[in-house]
């Protein structure tokens, strides 16, 4: 019996391209660590200096006081200062240490290899050190970062009012007024008056 030769079947080639190694990416700089390192302080600042206003007005009943609260951001700018240059020896002393070390292992977690990221942190470290410091002395900033903490302080407290005071006077379909936004400051000045405490406890 004669044997019948099944054609072969051409493989077909996939055609991917040529590969393009993407590019290097840049190294960040220390300048550009600062940069966002300082902003991330800057934050945490407004959010630590707004709380201490809330807490001083409902659990203690103080007036907003402006320049105490500046004399709070500059506080805070030297405790920031004093922990980033604690930080900033840490990491120089780590990266001295890294180069005794001869190879990894033995519960050493840096080698030589880490010597210059760890120096680029302290580096980082120390400017912001310096920065903060700097800034403890300048009245501009510390009023600004008050103004913001006092405005966000502002926006917590009447939101929780808002909150609790709709649920107390139970308001007819308020979201469907379209002045009910416009008048958001105006309600909420309406019972300034009251005991803000025990509102604020159940929002």
């Amino acid at each position: 019996m004669r044997r019948v030769r099944l054609p072969r079947r051409r493989e077909r080639r996939l055609i991917t391209g040529t590969f393009v190694a993407p590019p290097k990416a840049e190294p960040i700089t220390v300048e550009r660590s600062v940069e966002e390192g300082l902003l991330i302080a800057q934050s945490a600042l407004v959010l630590d200096v707004k709380n201490q206003i809330i807490v001083a007005a409902l659990r203690h009943g103080d007036d907003f006081d402006a320049a105490l609260t500046r004399q709070v951001v500059r506080t805070e700018l030297l405790t920031l200062s004093t922990e980033y240059r604690e930080s900033a020896d840490r990491l120089a002393g780590l990266a001295a240490h890294a180069l005794t070390v001869r190879a990894r292992g033995g519960g050493e977690p840096y080698g030589p290899a880490d010597h210059p990221t760890l120096m680029k942190r302290a580096e980082v470290s120390r400017r912001m050190a310096d920065t903060l410091r700097e800034r403890s002395t300048d009245d501009d900033y510390c009023a600004q970062i008050c103004e913001r903490a006092r405005q966000r302080a502002w926006e917590d407290v009447g939101d929780a009012i808002e909150a609790r005071l709709d649920r107390l006077v139970r308001l007819d379909a308020p979201r469907e007024d379209p002045d009910y936004p416009a008048r958001r400051a105006e309600r909420i000045a309406t019972f300034l008056a009251l005991d803000l405490g025990p509102l604020l406890h159940d929002a």
